[in-house]
């Protein structure tokens, strides 16, 4: 009777440790961001300001093949607007910016398998000089990182991207 107990509990793991496994995992995220300061009408000062982080982290195992799949996407984006006019003047600064990253990993089997990427940056800005005396400034920026990892028994596989974009812009009026 002790030896059928055994050669069932055999029989009836032996499937599952057999088993083949894999990894799939995406992530992606999207910045959409706009600010303005406009002074108009009166003598004085505006200023706005946005500031966006982002931080994503997976990391997923598949013990039966020993393989392990990592991502990561970090990304920093501020925006800063300011005007200043006397009463007279009339000066303003509209900024938009548009972020958008991906990642997708799909490892099969303790294969490396494949990984794919995708990170795009959109900035815009604009000023308006209505006359009188004032000067605007508006400055944007982002720094994106993004990065993958496959450990395998096959080997290393990795893909990393960065994008940083800067963009400044002013006005001044005056008689």
């Amino acid at each position: 009777m002790r030896n059928i107990l055994a050669i069932s509990v055999i029989l009836v793991l032996l499937p599952v440790s057999a088993s083949r496994g894999a990894i799939g995992q995406a992530q992606d995220f999207l910045l959409d961001a706009t600010n303005s300061a406009v002074q108009a009408g009166s003598a004085g000062v505006t200023s706005n300001g946005n500031f966006a982080v982002i931080g994503q982290d997976q990391k997923s195992t598949d013990i039966y093949n020993r393989v392990t799949a990592l991502q990561s996407q970090d990304t920093m984006l501020s925006q800063d607007a300011l005007a200043g006019s006397d009463a007279g003047g009339a000066v303003g600064v509209g900024q938009a910016a548009n972020v958008v990253g991906g990642q997708l990993q799909d490892v099969p089997n303790g294969s490396l398998g494949v990984q794919d990427q995708a990170l795009n940056g959109n900035f815009g800005q604009e000023t308006v000089n209505g006359g009188g005396m004032g000067v605007a400034l508006g400055i944007q920026a982002c720094i994106s990182l993004q990065v993958q990892l496959v450990f395998s028994p096959r080997g290393v596989s990795s893909n990393a991207q960065w994008l940083a974009v800067g963009d400044v812009v002013t006005v001044g009026a005056g008689p």
